[in-house]
């Protein structure tokens, strides 16, 4: 199954972005760390489908920023292990500094850093700019984030022992 998510070319030089299946192929033997990007839940099975077909089992991570999306990729897709989003990673801090990290569920299974460039993060300002409050919450994730940027060690061990 081919499947375009964008029109086929890369906005700035004319390169054309390559199809799942075409990079799969060129890498047989890489692992990949896909996130699914504006997703919505029917983009799921576009990409789930082909990570199957191809195998990818133990070579993939994925995940979406959308919670509703990382929910039915967890039930489509159970065998493939899942990325922390940015709330799982907020969460997931805020939790472990508090001492009450044993007691929150946890929906991943690789804990990563979100890393924003400064284009998405003005990007992302200027989209809530209408909206205050959302605003004011993005503001304090950033806050938040930056603050606990630094991992520590005992919270790293803690997240193995659950697996």
């Amino acid at each position: 199954m081919k499947q375009h998510f964008l029109p086929g070319w890369i906005r700035t030089g004319g390169n054309r972005l390559p199809l799942l299946e075409e990079v799969l192929q060129a890498f047989p033997a890489a692992r990949f760390n896909i996130e699914i990007k504006g997703a919505r839940e029917e983009h799921v099975p576009m990409v789930g489908e082909v990570l199957r077909q191809f195998g990818m089992r133990d070579r993939v991570v994925w995940g979406a920023l959308d919670k509703q999306v990382q929910r039915t990729m967890a039930r489509l897709y159970p065998e493939f292990r899942q990325f922390a989003g940015t709330r799982d990673y907020l969460v997931t801090q805020l939790a472990y500094l508090l001492g009450l990290l044993p007691l929150v569920q946890l929906s991943f299974q690789v804990y990563n850093i979100p890393l924003s460039t400064a284009y998405f993060l003005q990007h992302k300002q200027d989209q809530l700019r209408d909206q205050p409050f959302s605003l004011a919450m993005w503001r304090l994730a950033l806050w938040v984030m930056k603050g606990l940027n630094a991992v520590s060690g005992p919270m790293i061990e803690h997240l193995k022992k659950r697996g």
